[in-house]
């Protein structure tokens, strides 16, 4: 059996081509430069569920992954990152409502 190509129409290539490029934009802001790649990886670090970016946050974290990640919570949910110390010294407890939950939500 042949194998079977997809072919995108130009919306579809354009789109994904803007995805592509947005995930080099840097993000910016008085103490931080992070990519939207960066950021991405890191809020799906944090996500209860990976496969639910609307969903909510709680995980532990190494305090050397707390400024990407409060800066990752931030731009992709509107939320704030809560964030107590773990068990662990240098750790840090973090939880957020997420996107669906808070003001920018789908509700």
């Amino acid at each position: 059996m042949g194998k079977v190509v997809k072919f995108e129409t130009q919306e579809e290539r354009s789109v994904r081509e803007m995805l592509e490029e947005m995930e080099d934009e840097v993000i910016t802001g008085l103490d931080y430069a992070f990519t939207r790649s960066d950021l991405n990886e890191a809020l799906n670090s944090i996500l209860e569920n990976p496969d639910d970016w609307k969903g909510t946050i709680d995980a532990i974290i190494p305090d050397s992954r707390l400024k990407i990640c409060t800066v990752a919570c931030n731009f992709f949910t509107g939320t704030n990152l809560w964030k107590t110390p773990a068990d662990t010294p240098g750790y840090w407890r973090v939880r957020s409502l997420g996107y669906r939950a808070g003001p920018c939500g789908d509700h």
